[in-house]
C-alpha cells in the first residue's frame, strides 16, 4: 500500500435524527467495508433509519470489495434515499460507478454537503 492509501483517518458513523451518517476515513479496505455494510443493514432493516448521507472528504482509497459492499447497500429496499458528497474527482468518480452497478435511482453524489442534505431531505 503506497503512502496515500495507508490509513490515517478513521471512519465515523453515526445516526443523526432519521440520518445514518457514514464520515469515511481515507482508506475503506475489504474487513471495514463489510462492517460498514453490517451496520447499514442492521439499522436500515430495523426500521431506525431509511436515509443515508456519506462524507467522502477523507476518502482516498476503496478495495474492490469494498466498491461491492456499497453498491449492495445501495439495493436495500428500505433505503429511501442515500447522497453521498465531497471528495476528490477521483473518488466522486468511483462513487458514481458504485451507484451505477447498483442500478438504483435514489442515490446521488454531491460536491458540497448542504446540496446533498438539502436533496437528501426533499420530497
Amino acid at each position: 500500500m503506497d503512502s496515500v492509501a495507508k490509513n490515517t483517518q478513521k471512519t465515523v458513523v453515526s445516526i443523526e435524527e432519521d440520518v445514518l451518517r457514514y464520515t469515511l476515513g481515507n482508506v475503506v479496505d475489504e474487513d471495514l467495508a463489510s462492517r460498514l455494510k453490517e451496520v447499514g443493514f442492521l439499522v436500515v432493516r430495523n426500521n431506525v433509519v431509511s436515509l443515508i448521507v456519506v462524507d467522502m472528504n477523507n476518502a482516498r482509497h476503496f478495495s474492490a470489495t469494498a466498491r461491492k459492499d456499497w453498491a449492495e447497500l445501495l439495493q436495500e429496499s428500505k433505503i429511501t434515499k442515500t447522497a453521498l458528497f465531497g471528495g476528490s474527482r477521483f473518488v466522486k468518480t468511483i462513487a458514481s460507478f458504485i451507484i451505477k452497478k447498483a442500478k438504483v435511482e435514489n442515490s446521488r453524489v454531491f460536491k458540497e454537503e448542504k446540496d446533498a442534505l438539502v436533496w437528501l431531505r426533499s420530497q
